[in-house]
């Protein structure tokens, strides 16, 4: 217990904080696509529609 308390006390070290993004939440197998050029190598590429309705109405700066 002692060795996951002192885990717990090192995750901000650990853990770099980040700013939250912008995500649907909903993903579908549908929303993940491969981008590649057919030689057998996938980049995944997500496509996420809830974001593209947050930045088309109205129109936000973040976007």
């Amino acid at each position: 217990m002692a060795r996951l308390e002192r885990l717990y006390a090192r995750l901000p070290q650990l853990i770099p904080v980040r700013p939250p993004v912008l995500l649907h939440g909903a993903l579908w197998h549908d929303n993940l696509h491969c981008d590649g050029e057919g030689n057998g190598n996938c980049l995944p590429a997500l496509i996420d529609a809830g974001v593209l309705r947050h930045c088309l109405q109205p129109r936000r700066a973040e976007c």
